[in-house]
């Protein structure tokens, strides 16, 4: 009979709008939660067979739980970078615990307040660990869109580093008006000053970081010409600087100690101050040019090379130098000006870990206090072919399904998937006007299924009394 059909269709409605209010108040709930995608229920439907035209047979409604996973939060700023969000589409990858040979499921997350735990661990406040790829020289491991080739990032127990020199530049004036000398004068074996040379004492660092003084010595030889040498001041015993092996495609360079008229280098201006030509002093007199240009032409650099085996550093350390492209005034310049030259080098002593961040490409970077830093992990971001289709979890997680379709880890901000946001963090999606509006909504849609069971009830009474 149609009036059990109707009351029938009363519970139905009941138990949608119950649905409905559950997903409302969970909403509700996590207003605040990092993170947290909003629930809707989808409506559906149900119908029954007509027996005939002349007859209806209600089928009622249910709901049916509808994920909003993809949905995009606001991002609020922190002070803190190792908080982290993802602009856009993805997940971060996450462990629960931090074992990542060991057997724990991995899963993936929107909540990223991570902090380290007492061994250095970065797990967030739910307490999933955040994986990584880790960087060797900057390189990501094999096989990096898998899940299997990530870490759970460590920032403890960073070992300090050095970093030796391996390129300097320098940039200056040599003196138009300085007197010529004529002669190559004999530069000491300890590098000692020389009265009649113009010198520039720089700072380079060894394999072990320790400071070496190079002491460069310019003579004007004749006319917009000049002798650089160079010399190791006060260095001990066995430190020295070495013959250049040749690299194509220029020559050998010389040890440049001023130990034979050679072992130096002619440096050729031209008429308008700028550097003309890099060559090898001639054997004879030690002033003229000979040989073909010892730049490397695709750099404007030569080699040097340097033994600091008398400090326990490499025996063999060759370092790139810059002093100007050829026909510019970029490095050294011969002017009527006070000799003057800046050098910069990028070597640096030992440095002990003073801070960790993530940069905006995803990157785990250590600072340390000499200035340094070192690329430690980068973190990847999942993606999957139907994010709604993921099982969400407890604790702001969420797991694979069939539905979602394999994972795929991909570079921060490449082929599709957002970018990682540090110093900030995802906010709910949950819009709290918009759930009061719907909940008055569903209040009046189950009171009206009440009425719908109440009317039913009265009409079975009275048909009762009937009978």
């Amino acid at each position: 009979m149609s009036i059990f059909g109707a009351l029938n269709t009363g519970v139905t409605g009941l138990n949608a709008q119950a649905q409905q209010l559950s997903a409302i108040s969970n909403n509700i709930a996590n207003a605040t939660t990092i993170g947290y995608k909003r629930v809707d229920n989808s409506f559906i439907s149900m119908v029954t067979t007509t027996g005939s035209q002349g007859s209806y047979s209600p089928g009622g409604a249910r709901a049916s739980v509808k994920n909003l996973i993809d949905a995009q939060g606001s991002t609020n700023t922190t002070t803190s970078s190792l908080d982290l969000a993802i602009q856009g589409r993805g997940f971060f990858v996450v462990r629960p615990g931090s074992d990542s040979t060991a057997v724990y499921p991995t899963t993936y997350t929107r909540a990223g307040d991570f902090r380290p735990d007492a061994e250095g661990y970065l797990k967030n406040s739910k307490g999933f660990y955040l994986q990584a790829w880790p960087l060797t020289n900057g390189t990501r491991p094999p096989g990096f869109n898998d899940p299997a080739s990530t870490v759970s990032v460590n920032i403890k127990n960073i070992a300090g580093q050095v970093q030796q020199t391996t390129s300097l530049s320098m940039v200056g004036n040599l003196n138009s008006s300085t007197p010529t000398s004529g002669t190559a004068p004999s530069i000491p074996a300890s590098g000692a000053p020389v009265a009649s040379l113009t010198t520039t004492d720089t700072t380079i660092y060894d394999s072990l970081g320790n400071p070496q003084t190079v002491r460069i010595y310019w003579e004007k030889v004749a006319t917009n010409r000049w002798r650089m040498s160079a010399g190791l001041p006060n260095a001990p015993a066995g430190n020295a600087l070495i013959a250049t092996p040749a690299a194509a495609p220029f020559p050998a360079a010389p040890s440049l100690n001023g130990s034979t008229n050679s072992n130096a280098l002619i440096f050729q201006f031209n008429t308008d101050g700028t550097l003309a030509s890099v060559t090898q002093a001639d054997a004879a007199t030690g002033i003229a040019t000979t040989g073909p240009s010892v730049l490397n032409p695709a750099t404007n650099q030569f080699n040097v090379s340097f033994n600091f085996s008398g400090s326990g550093g490499s025996a063999n350390q060759t370092i790139p130098m810059n002093f100007g492209a050829i026909g510019s005034a970029t490095g050294m310049g011969q002017f009527n000006a006070s000799n003057s030259a800046v050098v910069t080098q990028d070597g640096a002593r030992f440095g002990s870990l003073s801070n960790v961040s993530v940069s905006d490409k995803g990157i785990v970077v250590a600072t340390f206090d000499n200035g340094q830093t070192r690329n430690l992990y980068e973190i990847p971001v999942a993606d999957f072919p139907n994010v709604d289709g993921l099982s969400p979890n407890q604790d702001g997680v969420y797991d694979q399904t069939i539905d979602s379709g394999q994972v795929d880890l991909k570079v921060n901000g490449i082929n599709g998937v957002g970018t990682v946001l540090p110093s900030a963090l995802e906010q709910s999606t949950v819009d709290i006007a918009q759930e009061f509006s719907n909940l008055i909504v569903t209040e009046k849609a189950f009171n009206a299924n009440t009425k719908v069971i109440k009317t039913s009830d009265d009409m079975l009474r009275e048909l009762l009394q009937v009978i």
